[in-house]
């Protein structure tokens, strides 16, 4: 009866879990309290609990165009053209700030499919210390607050790569590592 209730809960966790990533309340963020109070079954303590809080960092389709337009534009445009979109690139930045990092770079390397733009990111001095010092703080805040070890596991799984490389890196917080290990 228990492996019964267990596949049936995991069987409606499925099913609601594309409304914890595309957001169920309308531009609200999904926080972990509210995850709880509507999926506590989805929350029991196995490997998969590990993936799942990753996933369930909030990340709409409009942050990913924001993510998207960014690092195209850093990548795609010289340091002269860059100076002129400035108040364009950084306002979408802006609207990208309340994006978990690990949720961040994990679309990068990930489904938004930018590894090579941030690979020339990496090839100017100027773009790539620009983009690892804002990046390296938003970093430090999260790794300040003990808010990046627990998304490991689901930021490793979603980009098929070795947690403990991650976790080593994250420990020292050698940001620039971390980026580097995608590249």
């Amino acid at each position: 009866m228990r492996n019964k209730m267990r596949l049936l809960s995991f069987l409606i966790a499925g099913l609601s879990f594309p409304l914890l990533l595309f957001g169920s309340s309308f531009g609200k963020t999904p926080t972990e309290e509210r995850i709880k109070a509507n999926f506590p079954l989805l929350l029991c303590s196995n490997t998969e609990d590990a993936h799942l809080s990753f996933y369930s960092l909030y990340l709409s389709e409009s942050d990913k165009k924001n993510i998207h337009f960014i690092i195209h534009s850093l990548a795609k445009y010289s340091v002269i053209k860059l100076g002129v979109k400035n108040k364009e690139i950084r306002k979408k930045g802006d609207a990208v700030e309340h994006v978990h990092p690990l949720r961040f770079l994990g679309y990068i390397f990930g489904e938004g499919g930018l590894r090579d733009d941030m690979r020339r990111i990496r090839k100017s001095s100027y773009k790539w210390n620009n983009f690892m010092d804002n990046f390296s703080n938003r970093l430090n805040k999260e790794a300040s607050q003990d808010n990046l070890r627990r998304f490991v596991p689901g930021f490793a799984h979603a980009l098929g790569v070795n947690p403990a490389a991650i976790s080593s890196l994250i420990e020292r917080r050698d940001w620039k590592g971390l980026v580097n290990y995608f590249l």
